[in-house]
């Protein structure tokens, strides 16, 4: 009460200094007025800018003037430089009248600073020598000192000052009790109340505004003053949120913010100190925003990341410094978790999500909230008492209150008018009770001197003063006419993303190489809203068959452990959860086969076709192979020990039925180990046979049964041959055997069967061929009953043969040596007998001769016989002597000696002997022969005297031959023309005869004579 009298006394005094300086003689001592000047000021401005303009008939002035500014408190600022920007100065209008800019609060030049008040302001005009040239007086709530609320039908009602149009129901009536604003008694999602203007979000996102609009407040363009709402430029849509005090701002959908108003901080955010009448962006928040406030002189953006930006005025921006900004700059030592922001006219309070409340800006009444009053927090400082358990906070013009969890209510800062609610004007540095407000109050607004709650009733309460125009009161009271209210001016939660839940699900176990569904994955969206999804994973070997799916396919082409993350974006926020997903390592797999059935005692080929394994790193890295011809296991055969190749050769020595093993292994372990099966088959032996390719009939044929060749291990039991003439022979070993053919000239075909323990194979593929060769027969010798028989006796003479081929049948043929006859034959299988009786008529020595032909043509051997002597006792005797040229080849001793042989002899039968006598001599001096005959066996002369020949016994040199037997002898004696003369001597050891001496049929004699004497 003391200070509005003081106040009072000062206005009325400043009246009657304003009267008396309104006389003429008074105004002409400094300016020059034809009439009585008047001073006026644009009292509803906000913030506490203004100008102050004289005018007056004919008024003139040529010295710079100042403004003296007595406020509420009774503090007064004057001068030249009163405020920023720059110092008063003194301008002419568009009709002449002066204007001088002042300012109601802000930094000076000298350092100091000045915050605004709520109450009568006193504005005085003076020139340089402090004349008062005029003066006035006007109220400033420093704020809003009208009162608005949403109701249940989404409509708006308002009362309180409505000078400049700010109820919006179309005039400037003082409003007492609420009412409606036109246009908007429905569609409304949020209000927020400004300096002598309103605005509105329409639930379509659109935003109007309506009220005082001298430096852009309305945003419509225009700069006139609007009565009703109109729709702000550009924001018929897509705005969330709408927030005013000095200037206007809003937060879009897209979480970008554009301002408009008054700039001469750099408020609007865009760079610039101009002031704007439609939005422009704020530089840098084009998106990323959740909530914002507009202030005196600045501004802040909540972040979705929960980081605070401010702009504007220095020493509300938090940034550590008392530099403005014409841009955002980031507010720093926040907690992270802030999740609501309320800008009030110098400073800036945040909540947490932990319920603790941080505040920062200007403290001269204690708004911040630290315990103290004066000065500024340049940086964010915890509000005394509010570590937690607080739900929600607004700021006034220069208090602040927050809302507990519980429904109570707590307020600090300035307390002139009683908006702290606590029954005292006294300032709190600290947060004290709103009283009878310690339950039910659902939301909480502040205003420049008065304050307002939502009860959980749907009913308001405020307390403070609006001015005086409507209420004033220093603890709550009931706006009574209001019901079903839901909500206050700058209600708005921050669209504040919840963070979608996410569970990426599993773990997830599948094969490599195979697509394995991550199935379980899930998500979430408090807020739902439409998500997105990113899987990755940690590895290059594993793909996704569409990353962008809730519960995609993921393909590994190798085995492992690996984590798959699943990353859900709202739009806003990113939240992810790993799974861990294990990849069991495939075994391979092949196919494996043999080239079989193949031959005993050869070899199979075996090999492993197509082999697969769905790792793509595994067949790239290549597959290793082991095998067993023996069909056993390969569990220790290892990938690293095995080779390369997917094949093997398999030997087998014998038929049958064979299991052959084959593992085919991955580099990591996996193996498949399969079988094959080999069909040997059974090869029958064979064997190498050899003999000559002819033989002769009767003769033994040797057969050599040579190696037996056998594919496979088997044994050869038996060989049996076929010979080829019908007879066969079994043998129980190899080696030589031997047949004989009975009958030739014939061909055949020997074949060899042999038999092992897989039974009985015939080899008639490797006939040998054999020629058996037609054998003459073989002729013995003729025995002859009497070899020396007379005349006309009659000797029995016959021989055995052979043949070799004993089914041959045979003829034979007798020579007598005075005729021919066929002989008698008696035969058997292989041999018989020539049996005959001749006689000779005439004396001589006759030669025998038989053959003996098969029935193949084959003529024996000629048998002969010498000699036969037939002689005549009566027939004649032969006598000689003389010489012979013995020829080379005669004496066998030496087959080169020749030269003269001497000979003497006479053979003679004497009556009734048969036998001759006589003596014969031949000597061959140059080989030392001299031969005498001893006896003699026979002598003939032929009939017709012409020739003798005679055979008898002797010695050489004296002596017998080698055996001790006398030497045999035969001579012939030719008389004829020439004489001729032949001597063989020889001697006999078994039936071999050892020629010494013959020098050959009819040699004519050197010398000598021959003469054979005819008989009776």
């Amino acid at each position: 009460m003391n200070s509005i009298r003081s106040l009072l006394i000062l206005v009325f005094l400043v009246f009657l200094f304003s009267f008396a300086w309104s006389s003429p003689a008074a105004a002409q001592q400094a300016c020059n007025s034809s009439g009585l000047p008047t001073v006026s000021t644009d009292d509803n401005d906000y913030p506490p800018y203004g100008t102050a303009t004289i005018s007056g008939s004919g008024f003139s002035c040529n010295e710079a003037l100042s403004v003296l500014v007595t406020a509420p408190d009774g503090s007064t600022r004057s001068g030249n430089g009163l405020g920023t920007p720059g110092p008063d100065l003194v301008t002419t209008d568009e009709n002449g009248a002066f204007v001088l800019s002042y300012a109601l609060s802000g930094v000076f030049p000298d350092g100091s600073t000045y915050s605004g008040q709520e109450g009568q302001y006193a504005i005085t005009v003076i020139d340089s020598s402090g004349t008062i040239l005029a003066s006035t007086t006007f109220t400033d709530g420093m704020g809003s000192q009208h009162s608005c609320v949403l109701t249940a039908a989404n409509g708006i009602k308002c009362w309180g000052r409505n000078n400049r149009g700010q109820i919006g129901d179309g005039t400037q009536v003082l409003r007492s009790t609420p009412v409606d604003v036109v246009g908007l008694t429905s569609g409304v999602a949020q209000i927020s109340l400004g300096g002598f203007f309103s605005c509105a979000l329409t639930t379509g996102g659109g935003v109007k505004c309506w009220g005082i609009n001298n430096v852009g407040q309305l945003g419509d363009g225009s700069g006139a003053q609007q009565l009703t709402p109109v729709d702000v430029f550009g924001l018929t849509s897509g705005v969330v949120q709408v927030s005013a005090l000095g200037h206007a701002c809003v937060l879009t959908a897209g979480g970008g913010v554009k301002c408009w108003g008054i700039n001469n901080y750099g408020q609007l955010g865009d760079n610039s100190v101009s002031t704007r009448f439609s939005p422009v962006d704020v530089y840098g928040l084009s998106s990323g925003v959740a909530q914002i406030g507009a202030g005196v002189d600045h501004s802040c953006a909540l972040m979705t990341t929960g980081a605070v930006k401010c702009w504007g005025a220095a020493g509300r921006l938090g940034d550590g410094t008392l530099n403005y900004s014409l841009i955002p700059v980031n507010v720093i030592g926040l907690p992270s978790n802030v999740v609501q922001i309320s800008v009030g006219g110098l400073h800036t309070c945040v909540l947490t999500s932990s319920g603790a409340l941080w505040c920062w800006g200007a403290n001269d009444r204690g708004q911040v909230g630290i315990g103290s009053i004066g000065g500024s927090a340049l940086v964010p400082m915890p509000v005394v008492g509010l570590g937690s358990g607080v739900i929600q906070v607004r700021s006034g013009i220069d208090h602040s209150c927050a809302v507990k969890t519980g429904g109570s209510l707590v307020c600090w800062g300035s307390n002139i008018s009683g908006q702290l609610g606590n029954g005292t004007a006294i300032d709190s540095p600290v947060p004290v009770n709103v009283t009878g407000l310690s339950s039910g109050v659902v939301q909480v607004s502040g205003g420049g001197t008065h304050t307002c709650a939502l009860m959980s009733s749907g009913g308001v309460k405020c307390w403070g003063s609006d001015g005086g125009y409507t209420f004033s009161s220093l603890t709550p009271i009931n706006i009574g006419s209001l019901a079903n209210i839901i909500a206050l001016p700058d209600a708005f939660t921050p669209a504040f993303n919840e963070p979608p839940a996410v569970n990426a699900g599993g773990p997830y176990l599948g094969n490599e190489g195979t697509a394995i569904p991550l199935n379980s994955a899930s998500a979430s969206d408090p807020d739902d809203d439409d998500l997105t999804y990113s899987w990755s994973v940690n590895s290059s070997l594993c793909t996704f068959n569409d990353n962008s799916l809730l519960n995609p396919n993921l393909t590994c082409s190798d085995n492992g452990g690996f984590t798959a993350t699943l990353e859900v974006s709202d739009g806003t926020e990113e939240v992810s959860s790993p799974a861990t997903v294990t990849v069991n390592n495939v075994n391979p797999t092949a196919s494996l086969n043999n080239n079989g059935p193949v031959d005993e005692g050869g070899s199979a080929a075996i090999s492993f076709n197509a082999p697969f394994d769905p790792s793509s790193d595994d067949t790239l890295a290549g597959f290793r192979y082991a095998f067993d011809c023996n069909g056993g296991s390969l569990a220790s055969a290892t990938y690293a020990g095995s080779g390369t190749s997917t094949s093997t050769i398999c030997a087998f020595s014998d038929n049958g039925s064979y299991t052959v093993s084959g593992k085919v292994m991955d580099k990591d372990g996996g193996s498949n180990e399969s079988t094959t099966k080999v069909i040997v088959n059974n090869i029958p032996p064979t064997i190498t046979t050899s003999g000559a390719s002819s033989t002769n009939e009767g003769s033994p044929y040797s057969l050599t049964l040579g190696a037996v060749s056998d594919s496979g291990t088997d044994t050869v039991t038996s060989y049996t041959v076929h010979w080829g003439d019908g007879s066969s022979d079994s043998y129980a070993n190899n080696g030589v055997q031997t047949h004989t053919y009975a009958d030739g000239p014939n061909s055949y075909d020997i074949m060899v069967d042999l038999a092992d323990e897989d039974g009985a194979f015939l080899d008639r593929a490797n006939a040998l061929s054999v020629a058996v060769d037609n054998i003459a027969p073989t002729l013995g010798a003729i025995n002859v009953n009497q070899a020396l028989v007379p005349v006309n006796t009659a000797i029995n003479a016959s021989a055995s043969f052979t043949d070799p081929g004993t089914l041959d049948t045979h003829t034979a043929d007798w020579d007598w040596g005075d005729g021919s006859t066929t002989g008698i034959v008696t035969q058997g299988a292989g041999s018989g007998s020539v049996n005959d009786s001749h006689s000779y008529s005439a004396p001589g020595v006759y030669t025998l001769r038989l053959t003996v032909t098969d029935e193949d043509g084959a003529p024996s051997n000629e048998s002969i016989y010498q000699y036969m002597v037939v002689y005549d006792p009566n027939g004649g005797f032969v006598t000689g002597s003389g010489w012979i040229n013995s020829p080379a080849g005669a004496y066998l001793a030496d087959t080169s000696l020749t030269g003269r042989a001497n000979f003497g002899f006479v053979s003679k039968y004497k009556n009734g002997a048969t036998v001759p006598s006589g003596n014969t001599i031949f000597q061959f001096h140059t080989g030392g022969l001299s031969f005498h005959s001893t006896s003699y066996d026979w002598l003939v002369v032929n009939q017709n005297a012409s020739n003798a020949q005679f055979k008898g016994n002797g010695t050489i040199n004296g002596s017998l031959d080698p055996n001790g037997n006398p030497y045999k002898f035969m001579l012939w004696a030719g008389d004829g023309t020439p004489d001729t003369f032949r001597i063989n001597i020889w001697w006999e050891e078994g039936a071999n005869v050892h020629v010494v001496y013959d020098n050959g049929f009819d040699q004519a004699i050197g010398g000598g004579n021959i003469v054979v004497h005819k008989g009776n």
